[in-house]
């Protein structure tokens, strides 16, 4: 998308800027990325990605307040500045942009200025520029008829209908102490008759 590539180009020319990303913070996918130290193409993004997901799903950490979205986090290290501002997009938030700084040379102040102003007007068309790539397709299987039968009415194997009584309990109490004894009896293991039998 030559407009927000455009854009971020213009993020290196703040005073120490070292390198840009874009990132869809849901999958850790880097849509694009610009600068210095980019290192296969990642630059930290998936951590950084995993931090978003965190405050976005429990904005408490920071504040108690109701009805607060998590707009940018800034995180400073001996050597430089990480700045993270999350895009506001009217299908949803799930786009950020990263910006690492030096630390001797960086103006924090106008960078996070230009974020916001970034992340508060993308450009038209992010979400579908960027959307994720679709799965493969779906086959449509039919279900099988189920087949509906007259649970009081059974039939014999030639098809002649059956008249089932019901079991007294008695007979019922004499299957279930069989069933029970047949559980309970020893069972020799297959494998020792046959040892014997090789013997």
């Amino acid at each position: 998308m030559p407009a927000i590539n455009e854009q971020m180009r213009e993020f290196l020319q703040l005073p120490g800027a070292r390198s840009v990303s874009l990132v869809d913070y849901t999958n850790d996918r880097v849509l694009a990325e610009f600068g210095h130290g980019i290192r296969g193409g990642s630059d930290g993004t998936d951590g950084v990605a995993a931090l978003v997901r965190a405050f976005v799903a429990d904005l408490d950490l920071v504040s108690r307040e109701d009805g607060n979205d998590l707009e940018d986090v800034v995180l400073t290290t001996s050597g430089g500045y990480l700045l993270v501002a999350v895009l506001s997009l009217p299908t949803g938030t799930r786009f950020c942009i990263q910006l690492r700084m030096d630390r001797e040379s960086g103006n924090v102040g106008l960078a996070l200025r230009a974020l916001r102003h970034f992340a508060a007007r993308p450009p038209a068309g992010l979400a579908e520029a960027f959307s994720p790539p679709p799965g493969p397709p779906q086959r449509r299987t039919r279900a099988l008829p189920r087949r509906y039968r007259d649970p009081t009415r059974r039939l014999r194997a030639g098809g002649q209908p059956v008249d089932w009584e019901t079991p007294d309990p008695a007979t019922l109490r004499r299957v279930l102490g069989a069933l029970r004894e047949l559980c309970s009896a020893p069972v020799e293991p297959p494998l020792r008759s046959l040892r014997t039998g090789a013997a």
